[in-house]
């Protein structure tokens, strides 16, 4: 069984941004999409969790960039689930170049049983027989992002695409990623020089809905809260 996978990628125009590095939302887009291929090749993929009455419900993520890799060059991608707790579970992440890292990151999951609307234990997620790597690619805890934007004007708003939904009919976890960098100019956002990216979800979006995005400015660089009719969807901290 193949506890950790590992693949390599070129990075073409379409994951590139105008300062012809991998974007930032594209980083957020390759490691999603390499957790998905795993979890297929072991057993518990998109459709085979559905099955079950189960899906991957995520949390968080957070990257930590050392370097962005530009574009032409070719990237090592790899991912592992780590140990999981009662209720929740982590997937790890490293993107390298010529052996150095160059992202690395890791999501928090749970298992939402929908025949049952409740959180399943994490474990239910994997094979009985898989044997966890002892180790993660980010030893940074999660942030505590206060939920604290009273008497701050929205900087920006949004109305939810068709093509912002998934499979799972509301919107994917990269669309919120790509509202949120979109929401600056190219000039702001190059200016920001993020070294380390974290989003929170906190409830999911549909087609139509009108999204607020409010900011604040701290010692490490921006906390953004994304909100619907007042409610928090999406809270983001961004660190230079």
């Amino acid at each position: 069984m193949q506890e950790i996978y590992e693949t390599s990628i070129k990075i073409v125009p379409s994951l590139s941004d105008a300062q012809g590095l991998l974007s930032i939302p594209d980083s957020f887009a390759l490691f999603m999409d390499i957790a998905s291929t795993h979890a297929e090749l072991l057993g518990f993929g998109y459709d085979a969790m559905r099955e079950r009455g189960l899906f991957w419900l995520t949390v968080k993520t957070r990257l930590v960039i050392h370097q962005r890799p530009q574009m032409g060059e070719i990237v090592t991608l790899r991912t592992w689930p780590e140990i999981p707790g009662k209720l929740r579970c982590n997937r790890s992440y490293e993107m390298l170049l010529d052996g150095k890292v160059m992202i690395c990151g890791k999501t928090e999951w749970a298992v939402m049983n929908f025949r049952e609307n409740r959180l399943a234990p994490a474990e239910e997620g994997y094979p009985k027989e898989f044997a966890f790597p002892k180790r993660t690619a980010c030893e940074e805890a999660f942030s505590r992002i206060p939920d604290s934007f009273d008497g701050i004007q929205p900087f920006a708003d949004y109305t939810v695409r068709s093509t912002d939904i998934d499979v799972g009919q509301h919107m994917n976890n990269v669309a919120y990623v790509r509202t949120l960098a979109g929401s600056f100019s190219n000039d702001e956002w190059h200016s920001l020089a993020a070294k380390k990216v974290e989003v929170q979800f906190r409830s999911p979006c549909y087609e139509g809905e009108q999204l607020c995005l409010q900011r604040k400015t701290t010692p490490e660089g921006l906390d953004v809260r994304i909100s619907r009719k007042g409610d928090t969807v999406l809270l983001a901290r961004i660190e230079r």
